[in-house]
């Protein structure tokens, strides 16, 4: 019995081959088992190494290195980042009442996922960013405010959508931006700053200064008062409105135009006075007319009924040269001034009538002066 199993036990390298064959066989076979069991003891030593480099590479007094991939900022605290390089390895979140400074740092997101959140800011929350950046490295990511005071100066945040909503109140200053959109009843004040898109939903509003802008989007009943910016277009959704003020832009695209009446005073540029029966036409950008009238005599011509938009308006009057203006008709109600400045041989004109009358009446007093003297001597001889 002992032979056959000792027969049987080298059948299993003959048949096999050499030694160094079987075991290579044997661990193939096996590799498949071995190697799942690697990866998860090797992952629970990886876990703890990811997540604390990511605490350890900034160390903020009064939070602790949570076990959570998430830097979080707990309700009623006060953290400051500053003069770092910080990569967090999940998001960064600011809870209810707490408040986050970040100044003179930068600020980078590795998501794997485009469009994942970043930085998510409760209710009743503060975030001063200040000579900073925020970027993310492969993929764009949502920046999530609720209910927060947003402060933005003199920093860069890139490759991210800012969202604001409930009653956020958002201030930029000097800084760039790639998106932001505001909701609900949102408001944000921007001087000085450079954006690709602004957006404005719900009934929130934005107040704009000496900024740049791509494009802004008019949602819902927003409101936007623009003023010595330099835009690329402005759409317009719903009733939306934007008040512009010395801006430079493209153009203005309206998917449900809103009907504006217009009036428009035609002055002598020299005497100021109004001017009667002058034709005014209004001409569309692309060239075909939209309207005419003719001034009253206060200088007046009105228009109603016109969709918002950009206009052409072409003074024409005898005796003065023509004029071209542009307007900018974004308001319900809106009213223009157009000065004309009269032709030099039509001076030349007014004025050679002038001379003539008073020289026929010279020359008419003269006349009967010489009868009256040449009938009297007549007489007295």
């Amino acid at each position: 019995m002992l032979v056959k199993n000792l027969k049987g036990f080298k059948n299993i390298f003959t048949c096999c081959g050499p030694l160094r064959v079987y075991w290579k066989r044997a661990f193939r076979s096996k590799i498949g088992i071995i190697i799942p069991f690697i990866l998860f003891f090797s992952n629970l030593a990886i876990d703890s190494i990811l997540i604390s480099p990511g605490l350890d590479t900034y160390m903020v007094s009064g939070v602790e290195a949570a076990e959570s991939i998430d830097f979080v900022v707990r309700e009623g605290e006060e953290v400051t980042i500053q003069d770092q390089v910080f990569t967090p390895s999940g998001d960064i979140v600011v809870e209810r009442g707490a408040k986050l400074i970040i100044i003179n740092a930068e600020v980078v997101f590795t998501h794997t996922g485009c469009f994942e959140y970043g930085i998510i800011l409760k209710e009743d929350t503060a975030l001063w960013i200040q000579h900073s950046q925020i970027r993310g490295v492969n993929n764009l990511f949502f920046f999530k405010a609720q209910d927060t005071t947003l402060i933005i100066e003199d920093s860069k945040i890139r490759r991210t959508h800012v969202l604001c909503g409930n009653s956020s109140r958002i201030s930029i200053m000097r800084s760039d931006l790639w998106a932001l959109h505001c909701f609900n009843e949102s408001t944000v004040d921007i001087l000085n700053a450079r954006l690709h898109y602004l957006f404005l939903r719900g009934r929130s509003s934005a107040q704009v200064d000496d900024s740049h802008i791509v494009e802004v989007l008019l949602y819902d009943s927003s409101k936007a008062s623009i003023a010595d910016t330099v835009l690329k277009n402005i759409f317009y959704f719903d009733e939306g409105v934007a008040t512009l003020s010395n801006c430079s832009y493209v153009d203005t695209i309206r998917f449900k135009p809103k009907l504006c009446d217009l009036t428009i005073t035609v002055l002598d540029e020299e005497t100021n006075d109004p001017i009667p029966m002058v034709n005014v036409i209004l001409n569309r950008p692309k060239g075909y007319e939209a309207a005419s009238s003719f001034t009253d005599d206060g200088g007046l011509a009105y228009f109603s009924g016109l969709e918002e938009g950009d206009y052409f308006a072409e003074v024409k009057m005898e005796g003065y040269e023509p004029v071209s203006v542009r307007i900018p008709l974004l308001n319900e109600t809106q009213h223009e001034t157009v000065m004309i400045h009269r032709m030099e041989g039509a001076k030349e004109k007014s004025q050679a009538p002038t001379n003539a009358f008073f020289s026929i009446l010279t020359a008419m007093v003269l006349a009967f002066l010489v009868l009256s003297l040449f009938y009297r001597f007549k007489i007295r001889r």
